[in-house]
């Protein structure tokens, strides 16, 4: 039995499904089939620029953020590849990618995930639109944190007494104070 292509795998789920047929027979020189056992770190922070993307064709990999006491952020299946981001930006990872189950993937290294977005507009255009949602959710973080933070300092129906922190400072009638 012969053994498909990466791209005919890939076909089934975007962004490889409006792929230029260069990125697919790109894709297919550059792939590597790798397998990873259950609970497994595949790409955390403190491994620096991740080295290849992975794109999961079995199984499912948990994405925690780094510090957040192992808090899962999402879940990845089939289909989906990562860490986008982190490769599109030159730099570390901002979560851990840990296997759920056993997952199969396929590995793509970094240095050719640079070159399939010179050679796909698609998939430069898939992770422009990956990079503008992380922008948009981190924006959503970060009004709805400033926003909490100024309702807990003070607001308009707090009473004056609730927003004294100390004793009030009195001084005499009669008292100059210039």
């Amino acid at each position: 039995m012969n053994t498909p292509l990466p791209s005919e795998t890939l076909r089934r789920y975007p962004p490889f499904d409006r792929f230029e047929p260069e990125a697919l027979r790109f894709l297919d020189s550059q792939l590597k089939s790798i397998t990873f056992p259950v609970n497994s770190v595949l790409i955390s922070p403190d491994q620096g620029e991740p080295r290849a993307m992975f794109v999961i064709t079995q199984g499912r990999v948990q994405a925690s953020e780094a510090g957040a006491a192992g808090e899962i952020r999402l879940t990845l299946s089939v289909g989906e590849c990562f860490p986008i981001g982190a490769l599109s930006g030159c730099r570390a990872s901002t979560n851990t990618y840990t296997a759920a189950t056993e997952v199969e993937a396929y590995e793509l290294p970094a240095a050719s995930f640079h070159k399939l977005m010179v050679i796909s507009q698609e998939f430069s255009r898939h992770c422009g639109g990956y990079l503008a949602t992380l922008v948009n959710q981190s924006r959503q973080q970060l009004q709805a944190y400033l926003s909490q933070q100024a309702s807990e300092q003070q607001s308009l129906s707090t009473p004056l007494l609730a927003l004294i922190k100390r004793s009030p400072i009195s001084v005499a009638a009669t008292a100059n104070i210039q």
